[in-house]
């Protein structure tokens, strides 16, 4: 099943080594406590020790194979350290079609959970036909960051995008709270992408449980 809260520690220091656990093992009590599924972005270099507390996604993966390469973040990488799926084509980190519709194959054949990131309802619509991806995250790039939540400034984007495609639909960008969160499942999303609202909270666990709860009646 994918999660309903997927938390992206991007590259933020708050997010990095003992930090990152912190927000995990956080994560790994609200998931507990209310039933809902989550899972969590570390850096690279953290997934392996967060795998152990939660569910981890890979930031990102690139199709190639293992070997004479420098600099790379392989399948084998990502499956070594126990990642459950990965995340591909964030604004932050965008990639081209071909590259996604190589990367979510290779991703599928090895049971991966492939979500991709677009922009706008016509990426959505264009994504949505790859068999081998299985959801959607709608976050438009200039929302990212800035508190303002895309289920108030564009629900007409996400309604627009709910009407192309026929997989899940996570919406992200400036989701700060539990009404950003009411909204977007109330407009008809499957879940949500959170990054700075949560990693730099003052107070995590209470965050990600303000975040989560409204998951827990569905």
């Amino acid at each position: 099943m994918l999660p309903r809260l997927i938390i992206n520690y991007k590259t933020y220091d708050e997010g990095l080594g003992e930090n990152s656990l912190r927000i995990s093992r956080a994560a790994k009590e609200i998931k507990d406590i209310y039933s809902v599924d989550i899972a969590v972005m570390p850096s690279f270099v953290d997934l392996r020790e967060n795998a152990k507390i939660i569910k981890v996604y890979s930031q990102t993966l690139e199709p190639i194979k293992s070997g004479s390469n420098t600099g790379h973040i392989t399948l084998n990488q990502i499956l070594d350290v126990k990642a459950k799926g990965v995340v591909l084509n964030h604004s932050e980190k965008r990639i081209s079609l071909e590259e996604i519709i190589k990367t979510s194959e290779m991703a599928k054949e090895n049971a991966l959970d492939v979500i991709v990131c677009v922009e706008n309802w016509k990426e959505a619509k264009e994504i949505d036909k790859i068999e081998s991806i299985d959801a959607i995250a709608l976050e438009p790039k200039e929302l990212i960051g800035s508190g303002r939540a895309v289920s108030k400034e564009k629900p007409e984007e996400i309604e627009k995008a709910l009407s192309v495609v026929k997989k899940p639909l996570y919406v992200g960008a400036g989701i700060t709270n539990k009404e950003d969160v009411e909204k977007s499942i109330e407009l008809g999303s499957y879940g949500v992408l959170v990054a700075s609202s949560i990693v730099k909270a003052k107070d995590v666990k209470e965050k990600i449980k303000e975040i989560a709860s409204p998951f827990a009646s569905i």
